[in-house]
């Protein structure tokens, strides 16, 4: 009896083990890691595909406001007048102002020559190169970024201006000629937002 017993058990279907709760934690835990990994690698793919797309726009703006503006020069050469126009245009766009001047020296003051945008600017009125961040940009002979103009105490003139006619962060750029500033492209924003770097060296 005691055999056969023995030989039954024997003959039996061998035990399925039971599966850990534990170690299907583990694979469940394990496959949203790989998934948030996934995630985040194509997110930082897409991320390069726009910063790169973003890029060559910007080069192929740049190249066309160049080109525009060596088009405008071979048309009138001795016409400084459309290539002025043409270049507070094409700045204000490559930088993204929604406003841009440009200034030429005449004496103690400066005198604008162009102008495109929204904001106040009449062709030939004047301002002293002192106290203005298009005139510190010709006397020291290079770039000017002030974050808030209406802020900025160290240009009362620019201040001054910005207050009444409305508008903060400010850009100037000297226009040299053999090593002497004889004028400034100087481009405006209405709110405080700095410019970026590459736009502040495309200036």
């Amino acid at each position: 009896m005691g055999r056969g017993s023995n030989r039954a058990k024997n003959n039996g279907k061998p035990a399925v083990p039971r599966k850990s709760g534990k170690n299907e934690g583990s694979k469940v835990r394990d496959l949203e890691q790989r998934l948030a990994e996934a995630l985040r690698l194509q997110a930082e793919a897409q991320e390069e595909l726009q910063t790169r797309d973003r890029e060559l726009a910007e080069a192929q703006e740049q190249q066309t406001a160049t080109s525009e503006i060596l088009r405008v020069i071979s048309i009138s050469p001795t016409d400084y007048q459309p290539v002025f126009n043409t270049i507070v245009r094409r700045a204000g766009v490559v930088c993204g102002a929604i406003d841009a001047m440009l200034w030429t020296v005449d004496g103690d003051e400066l005198v604008v020559r162009a102008h495109h945008g929204p904001l106040a600017a009449a062709i030939g009125a004047r301002q002293p190169i002192r106290g203005s961040v298009a005139g510190y940009a010709v006397r020291e002979a290079r770039i000017v970024h002030v974050e808030d103009l209406t802020e900025a105490d160290d240009f009362p003139v620019g201040r001054d201006i910005a207050r009444r006619l409305g508008w903060r962060t400010t850009l100037s750029a000297p226009l040299l000629r053999e090593g002497i500033a004889i004028g400034a492209i100087l481009i405006r924003r209405s709110e405080v937002r700095p410019f970026t770097e590459k736009q502040v060296a495309l200036l």
